[in-house]
């Protein structure tokens, strides 16, 4: 290859990117602060799969919309864009919405809406974005949240995408700028600046390239004033705003900064990009063996990106280390899996560069036309696919001059003036310097050498031209250098006298201060300390008056406590005895009575015995308000056994929860109790049949469930609609109504009864006397 070719082939290789470039600035230089975000947008630590299950098993709480929201996440920024993940994650963030909506939290909810907002922006439906962010923004307005009403603003800024033909440039400064004025007001100047150099970066994309620099220099200034260290992203924008106005040299440098400040803050996430602009920069610059170290880095990292690795081989073709070049390049065209439209094109371009450098003009002359029959129109815009076409179009009519196949080059070299001609945008010389060095070595081939000649002072014309533009750059790039150390010496200069001006004001101020600060303090010290004393005595004298009169009066009330404590243990106790001396007048009076008459004198004791038994377990215990039934029931149902002598005919099972139940509430499922098992010994059993009855008493929270069940012959049954003729069930139905209770009778192997009611809370003596004068009627 010509030193022509070479100079065409290393700069078109880059122009092509640097025009692309912009792109990945705007989308990927930004960490998009995503507050509406549960999860971020890394992999949520749990599989899609365990994430799924959690959703369908959680209960509709927020813990719910947090999975919803995290799962949609996993969806939504999974590599690739298909269309069936992108459905399922709107799907997710969805039902968050509505979940969200139903449990009246509204942080949750738009939380989810910026989800869905994230959505539209990867649907390229930057209307709807817009709209879910400004309702976003609209809402936290609405309430006064300054912080979430400016993150709003800032994540629309950041997603919001922007092209030669969209429109959106002055949409998204005014996000920014409505981000920054608000972080402002909420005093938070590090998102501020950070909104302020999302601002100075669309001026880059802009070509407001003076702009951009003052705005990005500003941004480190308020940085370093703040002590922020993260400063590579700046940087990085930095070098790319230089890169793209031809200053290599600055650029290189802001790149190394770049670099120094990430490997400072350990966050070596963007490393791969800043070797491999570091590498680009030292490349356009021709200095090789510089770019090598680098664009080594960038090959050997894990970033699956194929179309950055190319750079190595380019630089390795231009130090004429073509045998490792060809070991790189393998290495790439290896790599086939999920190749994206710019990967592809890289591999092309840097195959047929390798080719043609190894004299295997048949494969360079296959990866050039692989280029061009490549879709480009779907891809990139027209200028960028004119500028490819033109590019593969000089080095094809090149290389089939080289192999002396003139009339295949004429198409080419006619195809390129059309090209020229026709272009809507200015191009570099380089495209002209190979197409006239084409049409003389072609006039040459075809012996037109006057023509030739006239091709040749064009080519060389614009040669020249290149040199000298190359010489001013350098020049000027000196001179910007210079004036840069100048610039950047006299603001240090500065800075060093403001900070020792300061410092003797503050000096001067401090001592003033001190000293009135001292006078004041001391007189303030000396009045609170005398003030102090005085209020001291008198309090003094006002708690000992308080003391006496709280420990007399605390005398007082326990000697009342004790006193009443001790009346209502007596009042239990002759309750309990007046009851027993009724048992035994009735046990007198059943000597001389039988059957019927004897039989209800028996019903009578046993259920004086249930309420006498309630009255001697009050006055036992020290809580003389409760009825622990985990100690009632079972001796209850021992005095029943006994008293029926059946303790080897009918077993007992007993469950009972420890309950404390009121007066008002222990009497009436005494005396309930009493019925059902006194009938379940008489009846369930006959003929002196074997058998048992349960009994269970279980606390489910504010509901109490007692269940008598026996395994006997089971009741008669009986319409619930009516009342029945048995003196037991009348007596049962009655006292459940009386403690707002509900009773059931089954019929099952045997009967079940069922009383579910709720604890009382209430313990005073009225309630009782009340529940008592009620059951008069039953007894």
């Amino acid at each position: 290859m010509s030193k022509v070719y070479q100079t065409i082939t290393y700069y078109v290789s880059f122009v092509i990117k640097g025009n692309l470039y912009f792109k990945l600035l705007l989308v990927g230089t930004f960490q998009i602060l995503l507050v509406f975000q549960v999860t971020a947008q890394d992999s949520p630590a749990l599989s899609p799969k365990d994430l799924l299950q959690k959703i369908k098993t959680s209960r509709p709480d927020t813990n719910r919309i947090s999975l919803q929201l995290q799962l949609g996440s996993y969806y939504l920024f999974k590599p690739g864009e298909y269309k069936n993940d992108l459905d399922s994650a709107v799907n997710f963030f969805k039902q968050a919405a509505q979940l969200s909506v139903k449990l009246h939290e509204n942080d949750w909810h738009y939380k989810a809406l910026g989800m869905i907002g994230n959505y539209y922006s990867e649907m390229t439906d930057w209307a709807r974005c817009k709209e879910y962010f400004v309702r976003i923004a609209g809402y936290y307005h609405q309430t006064g949240n300054v912080e979430k009403e400016a993150n709003a603003w800032n994540t629309l800024a950041n997603l919001y995408d922007i092209t030669p033909l969209n429109g959106h440039t002055q949409d998204k400064i005014r996000f920014y700028q409505r981000a920054r004025s608000l972080y402002l007001q909420d005093h938070d100047q590090l998102n501020a600046i950070t909104a302020l150099k999302g601002i100075a970066s669309i001026h880059v994309y802009q070509k407001k390239y003076d702009l951009a620099e003052k705005m990005l220099q500003q941004v480190l200034t308020e940085y370093k004033t703040l002590g922020f260290k993260e400063l590579h992203h700046t940087y990085d924008l930095l070098q790319s705003l230089e890169y793209v106005r031809g200053n290599y040299t600055r650029a290189v440098a802001y790149n190394l900064e770049a670099i120094k400040y990430m490997r400072a803050s350990g966050d070596t996430s963007l490393a791969t990009r800043y070797y491999y602009f570091l590498a680009k920069s030292y490349y356009t610059s021709q200095k090789y063996r510089e770019a090598l170290p680098w664009a080594r880095k960038v090959a050997a990292s894990k970033d699956s990106n194929s179309d950055i690795k190319t750079v190595l081989v380019q630089i390795l073709l231009q130090l004429n280390m073509t045998k490792e070049a060809g070991i790189a390049l393998n290495k790439l065209i290896a790599t086939k899996a999920n190749l994206s439209f710019s990967d592809t094109l890289s591999q092309y371009r840097v195959a047929a560069l390798y080719y043609d450098k190894i004299n295997r003009n048949d494969m360079a002359i296959q990866y050039y036309k692989k280029i061009l029959n490549l879709k480009f129109n779907i891809n990139y815009a027209p200028t960028a696919v004119n500028i490819w076409t033109l590019v593969c179009n000089i080095e094809l009519a090149r290389i089939h001059l080289e192999i002396n196949q003139v009339e295949k080059a004429a198409n080419y070299i006619n195809n390129t003036s059309i090209r020229l001609k026709t272009s809507k945008i200015p191009l570099e010389p380089g495209y002209w310097l190979g197409h006239y060095n084409n049409l003389y070595l072609y006039d040459m081939a075809k012996g037109n050498y006057r023509q030739a000649i006239k091709d040749l002072a064009l080519r060389d014309h614009i040669k020249d031209s290149l040199f000298t533009a190359a010489k001013d750059k350098q020049v000027a790039e000196l001179n910007i250098k210079y004036e840069t150390t100048q610039k950047e010496q006299s603001i240090k200069d500065l800075q060093n006298q403001r900070a020792v001006q300061q410092a003797r004001l503050d000096k001067a101020n401090l001592q003033r201060n001190i000293t009135i600060g001292g006078g004041l303090l001391l007189l303030i010290v000396a009045g609170a300390a005398y003030n102090g004393y005085r209020a001291k005595q008198r309090s003094n004298l006002k708690l000992i008056a308080k003391q006496q009169q709280i420990n007399t009066q605390n005398a007082t009330l326990q000697h009342l406590l004790s006193e009443k404590d001790w009346l209502l243990k007596e009042v239990h106790h002759r309750v309990k005895n007046n009851l027993h001396t009724v048992i035994c007048l009735l046990e007198a009076q059943a000597r001389n009575l039988e059957n019927d008459a004897l039989e209800a004198i028996e019903n009578s004791q046993h259920r004086i015995y249930a309420m006498s038994l309630i009255h001697q377990k009050l006055y036992q215990s020290d809580d003389i308000k409760t009825i622990n039934m985990a100690e009632y029931v079972p001796e209850l149902v021992q005095s029943l056994e006994d008293s029926f002598g059946i303790s080897d005919q009918v077993k007992f099972k007993l469950n009972i929860d420890p309950i404390n139940l009121t007066l008002s509430q222990a009497i009436p499922l005494g005396l309930i109790l009493n019925e059902a098992v006194t009938n379940a010994i008489k009846y369930a059993f006959p003929d002196t049949r074997n058998g048992e009855i349960s009994i269970s008493m279980m606390d489910d929270r504010n509901l109490i469930t007692l269940k008598i069940v026996d395994n006997g012959i089971g009741m008669s049954l009986f319409d619930r609609e009516t009342e029945p003729e048995s003196m037991g069930l009348r007596l049962m139905n009655g006292l459940s109504e009386d403690i707002e209770a509900t009773i059931n009778f089954e019929i099952d192997n045997g009967t079940i009864i069922t009383i579910v009611f709720k604890p009382d809370t209430l313990s005073d003596m009225e309630g009782f006397l009340r529940s008592t004068e009620n059951k008069e009627e039953f007894i």
